[in-house]
């Protein structure tokens, strides 16, 4: 025979003013029955208990041990009426009076109805059975989980609590992070808060793989709150794009254990790169090209608005003299005459990057060199026809310098077989320039002119040559 909570309230007699206890009494001859359990994937619910037993048929019309006192120990006794499991007979009184056969400070009596099937009037209850001298009656336990039940409260086994032990005691209240989407090198920061009524270990992993506080770049801390609540921390002090991923804590007891877990994603930190990438110098009315470009574009992610923009000694460039192109990940910055006080710091950086970062370059800008002719002399300034004559010019020799002559204005090359051009460094940091007329003429009177530039300046020198004829 046995008991289900499981049973139709319908099934169940109600007699007097309590609720009784529900029918399920099955009954064979068969010389074997097979019990099955059968579950799906939820179990809420705290289970059954099945008893079961052999007995002879209870043919007696009276009531068994009728008016006698039955001691109680240990071991179950089963009171049972006339015939059980068969009907009883009418008109029936039976009375048992039980009591403990030791009595001690924490003696209880416990009674449970295995079985009960009374039969039930029109007109309210007509058999029913009744206890009296209940006078600190205590409820029964369902205890769970390896629960034991004393004085009708349960006290649950490591690892669980509740009023039936129902639930585990190892809880994760929460698990959050500062954010979840971090830049390089910034600080993050994972918490949990964890509560048991015992004692519980705590483990940190990162995609599968365990993380303890031996790597410099991790703090973990556990901080006491109350009532068995502990605080646990996990602290990167810069994080890198290698600590994405899937964060985790595991809490165990020894009997259950629990985790949660959260996704944070690691942006690689901004890198910008200046174009040329080191510091130069130029001259004035020079063409001034600057490019700053977004090396890696996935570091932009999140960001609202915002572009790269350029600075010059620290203040944002709003000068229309200087010519300003932009994408989301490049800008050039021109300006096609340059001028000194164009010299300074030039720096790119994002206007809405969460993070002080620019890359620069300093620019040098001067005036250029300036031509010096040092010496300019003639062999002989009256000279007679069929005779030489040569013009010598010393200057000082710098970069790009170019020197031409000029005769009345006119441009002299080697293309004549009378004039002989030749230039050759001194040695001294100048440059000797010689023009020799093999054949003097009386057309060759008149005003003779070096000029010596660079492109940027430039510098003449100017002699007269006196012809007499033959």
């Amino acid at each position: 025979m046995g008991a289900t909570s499981s049973a139709q309230k319908d099934s169940c007699v109600a007699c007097p003013n309590d609720n009784g206890y529900c029918i399920d009494i099955i009954q064979t001859r068969s010389s074997e029955v097979l019990l099955s359990l059968v579950t799906n994937s939820s179990h809420s619910d705290g289970g059954f208990q099945f008893r079961f037993m052999a007995v002879e048929r209870n043919i007696a019309s009276t009531c068994m041990s009728n008016g006698t006192r039955l001691f109680a120990d240990k071991t179950p006794k089963f009171i049972m009426s006339p015939r059980f499991p068969s009907n009883y007979y009418s008109n029936l009184n039976c009375l048992w009076t039980v009591e403990p056969a030791v009595i001690e400070k924490d003696t209880r009596l416990v009674f449970e109805f295995r079985s009960q099937y009374l039969e039930m009037g029109f007109d309210g209850c007509s058999d029913f059975v009744r206890i009296d001298g209940l006078n600190d009656k205590m409820t029964p336990c369902s205890c769970q989980h390896g629960g034991t039940c004393m004085y009708s409260t349960c006290v649950c086994s490591q690892g669980y609590k509740g009023s039936n032990c129902e639930n585990e005691s190892l809880e994760i209240l929460y698990f959050k992070s500062s954010k979840t989407v971090f830049r390089e090198e910034n600080e993050v920061l994972l918490e949990s808060e964890i509560t048991d009524n015992s004692n519980f270990t705590v483990q940190w992993s990162r995609n599968g793989i365990l993380i303890s506080d031996i790597f410099s770049r991790y703090i973990i801390s556990s901080t006491a709150i109350a009532n068995g609540t502990f605080l646990h921390q996990l602290r990167i002090s810069s994080v890198f794009e290698l600590d994405g991923g899937n964060w985790n804590i595991i809490a165990s007891n020894g009997v259950t254990m629990v985790n949660r877990s959260i996704i944070i994603r690691v942006l690689p930190k901004l890198e910008l790169q200046m174009i040329p990438q080191y510091d130069l110098s130029t001259e004035t009315k020079e063409n001034l090209t600057l490019q700053c470009v977004v090396v890696n574009p996935e570091s932009l992610i999140n960001l609202t608005g915002g572009s790269l923009i350029w600075e010059k000694d620290g203040k944002k460039i709003t000068d229309s003299w200087f010519n300003i192109s932009t994408t989301n990940t490049s800008t050039i910055l021109n300006k096609a005459s340059t001028e000194v006080n164009d010299s300074g710091t030039y720096s790119c950086l994002h206007s809405t990057y969460p993070d002080p970062l620019n890359v620069s370059i300093y620019v040098n800008v001067t005036e250029p060199e300036p031509v010096e002719i040092l010496t300019f002399r003639i062999s002989d300034p009256i000279s007679r026809e069929g005779k030489s004559v040569q013009f010598e010019t010393e200057i000082v020799d710098i970069l790009d310098l170019g020197v031409q002559w000029f005769h009345n204005g006119n441009l002299i090359t080697n293309s004549s077989l009378r004039y002989i051009i030749t230039s050759y460094p001194t040695g001294n940091g100048t440059l000797r320039n010689v023009l020799s007329i093999l054949n003097v003429l009386q057309q060759d009177e008149g005003n003779w002119n070096i000029t010596a530039s660079n492109g940027k300046t430039s510098a003449s020198r100017s002699i007269y040559l006196r012809g007499e004829e033959k």
